[in-house]
């Protein structure tokens, strides 16, 4: 039989507002780590992208990004979604490529791969000025969770797309 004393009820109520206050504490530490990771993502990318601007190879200019972690590769479309040469893979994640993706993952131009249906690339297009970061979805070069930084990046008058795949940050995070 449930027993009603106010002392049992009181320091179950205690429990879970402790429980709610815990979680509470958790969901801004998470939070504000978040920030400050696409922060500094945002400012490497910039850096990335002024490197391109100012008539670096992709390979050199997207260095500075590949301090960052989790991030996976590197690459650039031309205005019709088309990728431009292959993927730059950051040293730290290139151990972990998968044989089986190999086209995809190398940017194979055999296939000559075409991103134009996919929210980075029209985002870029859309929103010139903004460093756009699209929610996870499955990379299809890898069959992984992933996130896609990209801007759209003029040069010589020319539009481009810079893109850079990460890992699912959530993740990493903790």
């Amino acid at each position: 039989m449930p027993n009603g004393s106010i002392n049992q009820e009181d320091a179950f109520a205690d429990k879970i507002d402790k429980l709610i206050n815990d979680s509470e504490v958790q969901r801004k530490r998470d939070s504000n780590k978040l920030k400050y990771y696409l922060e500094n993502l945002k400012n490497l990318f910039g850096q990335c992208i002024s490197n391109l601007q100012n008539n670096n190879s992709l390979s050199e200019a997207v260095l500075p990004i590949f301090n960052a972690s989790g991030v996976v590769r590197c690459f650039l479309l031309d205005e019709q979604g088309y990728q431009l040469g292959s993927n730059i893979h950051s040293v730290n994640y290139h151990e972990n490529l998968k044989i089986g993706f190999s086209p995809l993952i190398q940017g194979d131009q055999k296939i000559q791969a075409n991103w134009s249906h996919k929210h980075y690339h029209h985002r870029a297009l859309t929103q010139p000025d903004v460093i756009n970061i699209t929610r996870p979805y499955l990379s299809v070069a890898e069959a992984e969770m992933c996130v896609t930084v990209s801007k759209l990046v003029i040069i010589d008058q020319q539009k481009f797309v810079l893109c850079c795949d990460l890992e699912w940050i959530e993740n990493r995070i903790n």
